[in-house]
């Protein structure tokens, strides 16, 4: 974004030049010159929100993921209540579709397993270790969820976990 921003001020700095130097005419110039500037009030804002995102991302996103993290496990070690207590904050509802249960994440979730979903897709067969180069081309797929993820976090406030649900621990 920085970078489409500094486009943004060389083209407008280039037709400043060439007004000055009478090159091109004056509705040509405020045409262009009004049109890249409210480019740029866009880019600005872009830019300034994912700003804040980041600063309420690590605040509050990261709880999301600690719970996608430790979720199988601390299922596998609670008891019904508690386990009842974990599919209500993280689902909001199931769908049967013939015969397999198919979950309905509440958001931030739903990022989450879209994030998990689109990483399982890029993993090479069984049997072979993901590469770092691999990991790394992976990255502009998987970049554009993480800043949904951000943006989500930033936006909204993140449910309350409820009592009794001790994830990160």
């Amino acid at each position: 974004m920085n970078a489409q921003y500094a486009r943004f001020q060389n083209r407008i700095d280039q037709i400043h030049l060439d007004r000055l130097n009478g090159e091109i005419g004056e509705g040509f110039y405020k045409k262009h010159h009004s049109a890249w500037r409210k480019e740029q009030a866009q880019i600005r804002g872009r830019i300034e929100r994912h700003e804040k995102a980041d600063q309420n991302y690590i605040e509050q996103g990261i709880k999301p993921l600690e719970i996608s993290r430790n979720a199988l496990e601390f299922y596998k070690a609670h008891g019904q209540e508690k386990r009842a207590k974990l599919l209500q904050f993280v689902f909001q509802s199931m769908k049967l579709e013939k015969e397999r249960v198919i979950p309905v994440f509440k958001p931030p979730f739903d990022i989450i397993h879209a994030l998990a979903s689109d990483a399982r897709t890029l993993t090479p067969s069984a049997g072979i270790k993901r590469q770092a180069a691999s990991y790394e081309a992976a990255c502009p797929i998987e970049l554009p969820r993480l800043d949904e993820l951000r943006t989500y976090c930033y936006e909204n406030v993140i449910e309350e976990i409820p009592d009794g649900l001790d994830f990160g621990e």
